[in-house]
């Protein structure tokens, strides 16, 4: 389900029926004193019941004198992305207390470097990258505090490897030195073995490119090389 919008009356009458919620974008002040802030119209006591997955009452425009209000009882996981943390307002200033009960239910995952930049060009999507980057992420998150591992965690890290270090990403890398000079011309690959290997190779070749050591055809030759189209 996409994110309602902000001025609709009804933002969750079309909830049913979806497996997730991905809401983009997300600006959401309850209390807030002025209108274009408040962000989605939906009331905490709404908010609270559906990420604790409770039955919620939804109400419904009645419009066609067809449609009624009804509960949501279904399971479906929220994934938000925004600009800044939630904030509660209380008689025209933030409140930490009321805005510590609004937060307490999600899990805030901070991105502290910007996406490169892709030349106008839109990324296909593709569910499994995705996924993998998702889980990925929640792992590498996991260990960095030290934090037990569940049951699916564990399943997770032996399947698909630990994170390791991005060659992109200077400060958990080590700060990896950039190549000074052209590369030798891309031969034949050797076989990848692990998953952090293949995101190694194709970082390094992101940089080899952007640096302009590599030409557009030679950097599609060497994804070739790598089994990626």
């Amino acid at each position: 389900m996409p994110t309602p919008q902000s001025d609709s009356f009804c933002p969750l009458q079309n909830i049913r029926g979806h497996e997730l919620f991905l809401w983009q974008d997300l600006r959401y002040s309850p209390g807030h004193p002025m209108k274009d802030e408040q962000g989605l119209r939906i009331d905490e006591g709404t908010w609270n019941r559906l990420l604790e997955g409770l039955p919620t009452l939804i109400g419904v425009a009645k419009t066609d004198g067809g449609r009624s209000d009804f509960v949501f009882d279904e399971d479906a996981g929220f994934l938000f992305t925004g600009p800044f943390e939630l904030t509660a307002w209380r008689n025209g200033r933030p409140d930490e207390r009321e805005t510590k009960q609004l937060a307490c239910r999600m899990q805030y995952i901070k991105f502290n470097r910007p996406a490169p930049p892709r030349h106008g060009r839109s990324p296909k999507p593709c569910p499994f990258c995705w996924s993998r980057w998702i889980l990925l992420g929640q792992l590498a998150w996991l260990q960095s505090q030290e934090l037990p591992l569940d049951e699916f965690m564990q399943r997770i890290a032996t399947t698909l490897g630990a994170p390791g270090a991005v060659a992109l990403d200077r400060e958990s890398a080590g700060r990896a030195e950039e190549p000074t000079g052209p590369p030798p011309a891309p031969g034949p690959a050797p076989p990848v073995s692990a998953p952090d290997a293949l995101f190694e190779r194709l970082s390094c070749l992101i940089q080899w490119r952007t640096a302009g050591h590599l030409s557009e055809s030679e950097f599609n030759l060497a994804k070739f090389q790598l089994g990626l189209h």
